[in-house]
């Protein structure tokens, strides 16, 4: 399919991409790059606007900066560097991903669910003997209802 997800841990695309995102990108070819794109390059799939196309010697290398900072990127970014173009972001979930990967928050959801688990089933057993004492109490007021007409 050419889609690929990353977590950005840098926070220097926001406020279009927030720290700890999981981001979307798709493979292209650097003809497909175009002066705004945002681009994801290097083996931290590192996010960078595209605010310009180079040509040197038959290559292709793009001139990237960051929405956080002043500057532009230190070097041209190679077109073989890059690992694809920005598609969309879902800002908590990187996080929440990142955090599953800590055993500790593994154990803690695990427990979280049987807690949920077994509150449900005292919450419902105590649901059925509060219903079972009321209908008792109607069944004795009906008796009692029923020898006094006798």
């Amino acid at each position: 399919m050419g889609y690929r997800g990353y977590i950005d841990l840098s926070g220097d695309m926001g406020p279009a991409i927030k720290k700890g995102g999981l981001v979307i990108i798709k493979r292209v070819g650097p003809n497909d790059i175009r002066v705004g794109d945002i681009i994801a390059y290097g083996p931290d799939a590192r996010t960078e606007r595209v605010i310009e196309t180079v040509n040197s010697n038959g290559s292709v290398a793009f001139i990237t900066k960051s929405d956080a900072s002043e500057g532009v990127t230190s070097r041209p970014v190679p077109a073989g560097e890059v690992t694809g173009r920005f598609v969309c972001s879902f800002n908590a979930l990187g996080s929440v991903m990142l955090a599953l990967r800590n055993p500790v928050v593994i154990w803690l959801c695990v427990a979280g669910v049987f807690a949920v688990i077994i509150a449900y089933d005292i919450f419902s057993a105590w649901v059925k003997k509060r219903l079972r004492r009321r209908k008792m109490k109607q069944l004795n007021a009906a008796a009692v209802n029923f020898s006094a007409l006798n």
